[in-house]
């Protein structure tokens, strides 16, 4: 059975979905999004975890982008908190590693 958490898109996401302008992505996005409401956690590939952080993604190959999702395991929240060409992989990653550490303090809604 899946796991089933509430799958929430931050502020930061919202802004950033607005300014695409590809309905093919938005698309993808969207299906990117039921997965998650269906599947939960299980839909994701782990990249990261500290404390009761995961950093994760999906991925689109074609065209070749990433959702970024945190999950928040003390709460059972997924959040949407990126979405970026492959291409900038490694950078996104390294800035979400840093932004998870704050969330750690925070929590992850003051952050993303």
């Amino acid at each position: 059975m899946p796991d089933k958490h509430e799958v929430i898109l931050t502020d930061s996401f919202r802004k950033s979905y607005s300014k695409i302008k590809d309905n093919g992505q938005k698309k993808i996005i969207l299906n990117f999004f039921d997965r998650l409401s269906e599947q939960g956690a299980n839909a994701v590939k782990i990249l990261y975890v500290i404390d009761n952080y995961i950093l994760s993604e999906m991925k689109s190959h074609n065209p070749p982008y990433r959702l970024y999702i945190v999950l928040d395991q003390s709460e059972d929240k997924l959040y949407i908190v990126g979405w970026e060409h492959k291409n900038k992989q490694q950078q996104v990653i390294e800035k979400m590693k840093l932004k998870i550490k704050a969330a750690i303090k925070m929590g992850v809604e003051a952050i993303f």
